[in-house]
């Protein structure tokens, strides 16, 4: 929050400047607009160099977010992205917005704010709502010192539907373009990062996306390998700042049940890779890791139990080897929150393996 320019010592003495002071100085005290001068914005976390990791915490139990951050930045960890955190119009519940952010700000935390959620329903026919949404909230939010990235878009590939994050909303490659430079017209010393799961080629996008994945219509970038890569180029060059990679092949119901640590390398190198060949130069690209076990997501059929510190030092050594700047855990809030059908004492081991993972990575930088 910024200093008034106008000390209180400095108030005129006749009543109406009284007055016009006090009533101003009440409403910097409720946290509205003050006329002056924005303060200045610390500069944003660097990507190559933050430890980070996902949490789903949210600002309802504000004990609960000091003991977490507290935690958090005693494991080193500086960056965090929420997906339970939403700023809300309600006086209360702005409070407790507020709460948040300064807990974050005595442990040294920035967080990535969620900004998708506020896409919901979109398509690239009709989006002019949600957009007016976001954009209005990055115009109220633009001034909150501890958030230190947006977080725009998470698991989506232009046009596509019904697939990922796609099951939530759809936006054509221009639309995505156009909102990376609307956030940034709005703020342009933030950065926008954007995650994926899948980077396809153009005959894998082919083969595994028929027209029914394109209800909105068929992308003429579709129609040849050249025009794909050009997409796919421009999706990570144009509509982010940070490219972020996620890759969960630990126990997954996709792949097969038995996995050696090799498997579980190739897998993450072949997407890391094919992020490295699409950025753009200069781009920081960070791969997400798996630090859970599918079977929290009711979807652990194949899962053997948590990674454990061995597998993500495997991962994390084939993402930095096939281009990989930094990384970013997911996610602590899957080793701390109550867990059905896994151990207590499993969770505490998991846990303790992943802060010695962080410590890991920070002494890496």
């Amino acid at each position: 929050m910024s200093t008034p320019p106008v000390h209180l010592q400095s108030l005129h003495s006749d009543k109406h400047s009284m007055r016009l002071s006090l009533c101003i100085l009440f409403a910097f005290c409720l946290g509205l607009a003050w006329p002056g001068p924005a303060a200045a914005q610390p500069a944003p976390p660097d990507p190559e160099r933050m430890v980070a990791c996902y949490i789903s915490m949210g600002c309802w139990d504000l004990e609960l977010v000091e003991q977490q951050f507290s935690e958090l930045s005693a494991s080193g960890v500086d960056f965090v992205i929420d997906y339970a955190l939403f700023w809300s119009e309600q006086p209360q519940e702005r409070q407790a917005f507020d709460a948040y952010m300064a807990s974050a700000r005595r442990h040294g935390i920035s967080i990535g704010y969620c900004l998708f959620s506020l896409l919901d329903g979109a398509t690239p026919r009709a989006n002019s709502r949600q957009i007016d949404t976001l954009l209005a909230q990055v115009e109220i939010l633009r001034h909150e010192s501890q958030i230190g990235a947006w977080y725009v878009h998470d698991e989506i590939l232009p046009m596509l539907s019904g697939v990922d994050g796609t099951e939530r909303y759809s936006l054509s490659l221009v639309q995505m373009r156009e909102l990376y430079r609307r956030i940034h017209e709005l703020d342009p010393g933030r950065p926008q990062l954007c995650v994926w799961n899948q980077l396809p080629d153009h005959a894998e996008m082919q083969r595994r996306f028929g027209q029914r994945y394109f209800p909105h219509g068929y992308p003429d970038w579709m129609n040849s390998a050249d025009e794909f890569e050009a997409a796919m180029q421009s999706m990570l060059r144009d509509c982010c700042d940070w490219v972020l990679v996620d890759c969960y092949p630990y126990g997954a119901p996709w792949l097969p049940a038995e996995q050696s640590m090799q498997d579980l390398e190739a897998e993450v190198s072949r997407l890391v890779s094919r992020a490295a060949e699409l950025r753009g130069d200069g781009q920081p690209l960070l791969f997400v890791y798996q630090s859970f076990d599918w079977c929290v997501y009711g979807r652990g059929e194949n899962s053997a139990g948590f990674p454990g510190a061995a597998r993500m030092r495997a991962m994390l050594a084939a993402a930095f080897a096939a281009g990989a700047d930094n990384a970013v855990a997911y996610s602590w809030f899957d080793l701390v929150r109550p867990l059905e059908h896994v151990e207590q004492e499993e969770q505490r081991e998991a846990l303790a393996e992943l802060k010695l993972i962080l410590r890991e990575l920070q002494a890496r930088h």
